[in-house]
């Protein structure tokens, strides 16, 4: 990739992290709005810190009087000694032993504390008791925020991030991401930190401002307002630097993606090739990580797809090619390597035209030339997807891949499934569907020098079980047959990846 095609998918992905901070922002303020509208039909307020009470009547403390005098002392801020009686005015006016005549006259007697307080007068002992002043408490006053509506829409900000990484933040990365190495891998980061420090802002801003400054709710910390944009910036560093960890991407001797999954840390390289799907291999690595995970103590692996785009004309061997220049590009001068159903095909051109880069080989539910059943499967295939029917391709699939015991579960959902496997175009599908057609290989298969283990099933109505039993006896190799099953043995049977692995280590 040059340099001007990762500054324009940077600009890409800047935007596009842009957009959805921006988006954010409008969300929290929806959510104020409600917090108004709240308080305007009834709702209680809420006061955020206590209002300053003083005296009313009073002159504010450490102010002078008109006449020059402090409040409670003479012109020189001394003050009169409480034994002093001299000079009280009101000495003498309530007397102790006539408190209890006093309040038998007492005008204030039989009304409330609060219209005592309207009518104070100078002189009455409770003149000083200190009130809230009404202004000072209006501007310590805060709406109160209601919490499901705030709740509501954190929710709705967190399912729109969540929809938003998986169908376009992801796939910008993913096209940043390319090498072995993560090479590229900083053209991805420059947009992604400004988009942190976006986001950050938000968290140090609006929430604080929202629920610290205008609302609040009761029994709950304003902090919780950080949770939503922490987490998106959480999310998205473990997600994105697992995905591009596991999920790469290459470039062979052209422009188009050559998308694989890499995973596990083990001395020797194990290849796995994919077999025939409607769809790229975007995103299943973590997928596939957890289905071969057997594998990865002991081997570094690598799940091989097939280009975004293929040619028109393109054959197995022609696949076979491009794994051989993948392992090229990624520096792997020999590796075991495993081909399910056409990555099975494809495996046994690479191990005939590339002897020294295959150690040992596995062929899954494959075959070596086309028969009569795989020939029938693939051009109904072709047909369907002439007429975009993939959701039918994708159910009759289900069935002849999985026994019924396995789909009894799913039933309900196999529609949704069906429908949510659907590419974007017919076009890669059907030139990979009909590069099958070009499988003639049986007649070569003795120049295969490497170790080989072969399974099949008994109930594969796809590759059939006879055209896995000609392989085996062709080299004349071990070889195990999984009489119950159908096509998907690779994923059904349970023991199937602890015998591969029996194979591969065995010396």
């Amino acid at each position: 990739m040059t340099n001007d095609q990762i500054m324009k998918r940077s600009g890409i992905l800047f935007f596009s992290l842009f957009f959805f901070a921006a988006l954010t922002i409008p969300a929290y303020f929806l959510m104020l709005a409600g917090a108004k509208s709240t308080a305007m039909a009834g709702g209680e307020a809420t006061i955020l810190t206590d209002a300053p009470v003083r005296n009313i009547f009073s002159a504010p403390e450490g102010e002078d009087t008109e006449d020059g005098e402090t409040p409670d002392g003479d012109a020189n801020g001394q003050t009169q000694e409480d034994g002093s009686e001299e000079d009280d005015p009101f000495n003498g006016l309530l007397q102790p032993e006539e408190s209890e005549t006093a309040s038998e006259e007492d005008p204030m007697d039989g009304l409330s504390e609060e219209d005592a307080r309207d009518f104070n007068m100078p002189g009455l002992e409770n003149m000083t008791e200190s009130v809230e002043d009404p202004l000072i408490t209006m501007l310590h006053t805060s709406f109160t925020l209601n919490k499901l509506a705030f709740f509501g829409g954190m929710a709705l900000i967190l399912v729109l991030y969540i929809v938003y990484y998986f169908t376009v933040l992801r796939k910008q990365f993913y096209a940043l991401c390319v090498g072995g190495d993560r090479t590229e891998l900083v053209g991805a980061m420059a947009p992604f930190l400004i988009f942190i420090i976006m986001e950050v802002i938000q968290i140090v801003m609006i929430p604080t401002y929202l629920t610290k400054r205008l609302a609040s709710f009761e029994g709950l910390q304003w902090e919780v307002a950080y949770v939503i944009p922490a987490f998106f910036v959480l999310f998205t560093l473990v997600a994105v630097w697992k995905n591009t960890d596991v999920n790469r991407i290459l470039y062979l001797d052209d422009e188009i993606p050559f998308r694989y999954a890499k995973f596990g840390k083990g001395e020797h390289s194990l290849i796995i090739i994919a077999g025939l799907a409607t769809r790229t291999m975007e995103g299943a690595g973590i997928g596939l990580e957890k289905s071969y995970r057997i594998f990865k103590e002991n081997y570094t692996v690598y799940v091989m797809d097939k280009k975004d785009e293929v040619p028109e004309d393109v054959t197995i061997e022609d696949l076979a090619e491009d794994i051989a220049k993948a392992m090229d590009k990624l520096g792997i001068k020999r590796a075991d390597v495993y081909g399910v159903s056409q990555g099975g095909m494809i495996a046994q051109y690479l191990a005939i035209n590339h002897p020294k880069k295959v150690r040992k080989l596995v062929l899954g539910v494959t075959a070596s030339r086309v028969n009569e059943t795989l020939e029938n499967y693939i051009n109904r295939c072709i047909i369907l997807a002439k007429k975009g029917d993939f959701a039918t391709i994708n159910m009759e699939s289900f069935e002849l891949t999985y026994t019924d015991e396995k789909l009894k579960p799913m039933k309900p959902f196999l529609p949704l499934l069906a429908k949510m496997s659907v590419p974007k175009s017919n076009t890669r599908f059907i030139r990979l569907a009909k590069s099958i057609l070009t499988l003639d290989i049986y007649e070569k298969l003795d120049q295969i020098k490497s170790t080989t283990f072969v399974y099949g099933a008994g109930k594969d109505k796809i590759a059939t079980v006879a055209a896995s039993e000609e392989i085996a006896e062709k080299l004349n190799c071990q070889k195990y047959i999984y009489r119950n099953l159908k096509h998907g043995a690779y994923d059904e049977a349970k023991d199937v990846n602890d015998r591969i692995y029996r194979f591969l280590e065995k010396p």
